[in-house]
């Protein structure tokens, strides 16, 4: 993934789920910022409102600033918001989220392709007219 800007310097995370969540919340114009103590604030682009309190574990962050941040800067990102907030929790990224990712994909495609597909033609309807005895038959 190449990043066209990166507004702050990017932290660089010791676990994998919590360094691709960086990438992608900086490709989406998210700045991390980490405070003195190693805590962690989101603000949408270099000029956006802070979120409060910073957050020890970025996925926190995350969740923080899906519920502080302007909702016209949040909404437009939220399926890649959902992916970051799941990256950051997971120890083995790979595995927990991008397979499942790919198999909702996967499974959608499959979806997209019986839906598209032709439908069968219908079989012909016949009527049968079935005669009953009447009463001066039976007699």
């Amino acid at each position: 993934m190449k990043l066209d800007h990166t507004p702050a310097p990017l932290p660089v995370f010791e676990r994998l789920g919590d360094q691709a969540a960086a990438l992608l919340l900086q490709s989406i114009g998210v700045v991390i910022k980490t405070t003195a103590n190693g805590a962690y604030q989101l603000r949408s682009g270099p000029r956006g409102h802070l979120t409060k309190p910073p957050e020890l574990e970025l996925s926190d962050a995350i969740h923080s600033f899906l519920e502080q941040g302007p909702n016209e800067k949040v909404c437009d990102f939220l399926p890649e918001l959902f992916i970051c907030a799941a990256l950051a929790m997971s120890c083995d990224p790979l595995r927990d989220v991008l397979e499942a990712c790919q198999d909702g994909i996967e499974d959608a495609f499959i979806l997209h392709q019986i839906r598209d597909r032709p439908a069968e033609p219908a079989l012909p309807t016949t009527n049968k007219v079935i005669p009953f005895p009447t009463r001066s038959d039976t007699t």
